[in-house]
């Protein structure tokens, strides 16, 4: 099995090996024999255009290859997965941790064939629910060099609307597909300022939510003009705005991107605020910062916490397949890695992975009993994303549970389950106090899940007037969007 042998908090982490990893475990666990096989697999990625043989199979699996999009996306095919399953894990992942993506030199664009393409494309885009993998091809289509889409500026405008508010409320492959989409067509020239404008609009609608990815992927631009106005959103007194600039700041950090000028800027704005601002642990040890507040830097640690480690190897046991030394690196890393960002894509490859499942039951586990209250709430940060239906009861429990983390942990949970308000009930309102009190996580719970205490509290006149805000853009905008 490929596995990453780089340090655990080294300054690099072997990005191919992880993407190499998640198809070949995806690929070995799959239903259908003929899958299994790596001659069956060859033969079936044959019929679907590609001249793979098993000698490259094997080295895209093992990472000494870097897959190409289309490889990803015939993956899915295959194995029947959503459009974008691997293929916008595999962007996020080079993006954010600096890998090059694989250079293939594009074909002559058939303009008439992806006219076609673009007519059904736009055809699904016009259905009240819309795939994750349609706004790919969208946004796939509009990036094609010599390809001229014309589309009236209220249809593009119309669009982009739909697909920003679509990414703030979405979990799971739904959130990688349209923020996948989103940051292609924000990199496009010619399409960047319609982009930044929707962002901006829906960012700052009264009550937004979701408005930390939106302003993070300004991080996707890497040029000194967008460096400049996140910096000026890090140092101004909207905390959601600021802590969704540090995001992106950091992901410009991470690639290289972030101007010497900026970055020194960067740590004179953290010099001025607060330790405990959220926005400052997220880009801590990313700028120079005047004494005292510049800590030394941290030991590298070539092996995970113990209580990391326990918990990787009990989730690896549930699954029952061999020893995987990539899964225990994965799920250390979601639980105790140092790095926000390593935290955040380690995550996202096991709920990508066919252990999410495994890794969710074992993460439940551990919330509720673990002795290390902060491996306890590493596995709370980590069943965010793995979280799924199955979770629900012991999340309702939670709710009730007179231990705080607990009912923090659930609150966390719940909006990425996937499971609308009538599979929660009246514990929702259990959670949140008596009478519910209506705190932002409780608030994004039942925005999520379209609970009806969301009606009470926008009609309600003695509901504090932010509070009213947020839960009647929940009203407007709809509960999570899931596909």
């Amino acid at each position: 099995m490929p596995a990453d042998p780089t340090p655990f908090d080294g300054p690099r982490v072997d990005v191919e090996a992880r993407l190499g990893w998640l198809l070949r475990v995806s690929r070995l666990t799959a239903d259908d024999p003929d899958n299994r096989s790596l001659a069956g697999f060859a033969a079936r990625l044959r019929a679907t255009g590609s001249p793979a043989g098993t000698p490259q199979i094997s080295r895209w699996e093992t990472g000494r290859l870097p897959a190409p999009a289309a490889i990803f996306a015939r993956y899915e095919t295959i194995l029947g997965l959503p459009a974008g399953s691997f293929g916008s894990i595999a962007v996020g992942l080079r993006s954010a941790l600096g890998a090059p993506r694989p250079v293939v030199p594009p074909a002559p664009p058939d303009i008439v064939a992806l006219r076609r393409r673009y007519d059904l494309v736009h055809e699904r885009l016009e259905d009240a629910e819309v795939a994750g993998g349609t706004w790919l091809a969208f946004a796939d289509i509009l990036r094609t060099d010599g390809l001229v889409v014309l589309l009236h500026s209220r249809v593009l405008d119309a669009l982009l609307a739909r697909l920003i508010d679509e990414m703030m409320r979405s979990v799971g492959i739904a959130y990688t597909t349209r923020f996948t989409a989103l940051a292609t067509l924000l990199t496009r020239p010619g399409l960047t300022a319609d982009v930044v404008g929707a962002i901006d609009t829906g960012a700052r609608e009264p009550g937004a939510q979701g408005v930390v990815d939106a302003i993070s992927l300004l991080g996707e631009l890497g040029d000194a003009a967008a460096a400049g106005r996140l910096l000026a959103l890090l140092a101004g007194d909207d905390a959601t705005l600021r802590l969704g600039a540090a995001h992106a700041l950091l992901n410009m950090a991470n690639v290289g991107t972030l101007p010497a000028r900026h970055t020194a800027a960067m740590g004179r704005i953290l010099h001025r605020l607060d330790e405990h601002d959220p926005a400052v642990t997220v880009l801590a040890g990313r700028a120079p910062m005047p004494a005292p507040r510049c800590p030394p830097p941290a030991p590298v640690r070539r092996r995970p916490p113990p209580a990391a480690d326990r918990f990787a190897l009990v989730a690896h046991a549930r699954t029952g397949l061999e020893f995987d030394p990539m899964l225990c690196r994965l799920v250390a890393e979601a639980v105790a890695s140092r790095y926000t960002e390593r935290r955040h894509h380690a995550a996202l490859l096991l709920l990508a992975s066919p252990y999410r499942a495994a890794v969710a039951e074992v993460a439940t586990g551990v919330v509720g009993t673990d002795p290390d209250a902060a491996t306890r709430r590493g596995a709370a940060g980590l069943l965010r994303y793995v979280v799924g239906p199955p979770q629900v009861p012991a999340l309702r429990r939670w709710l009730r549970s007179e231990r705080t983390d607990l009912r923090a942990a659930a609150l966390g949970a719940l909006p990425h389950a996937g499971v609308p308000a009538e599979a929660i009930g009246p514990d929702l309102a259990a959670g949140a106090g008596r009478p519910p009190r209506p705190t932002g996580p409780v608030i994004y719970a039942a925005g999520m899940t379209g609970h009806p205490l969301l009606r009470r509290w926008a009609d309600d006149p003695a509901t504090e007037p932010s509070v009213r805000r947020t839960a009647r853009w929940w009203l407007r905008h709809g509960p999570a969007v899931l596909h």
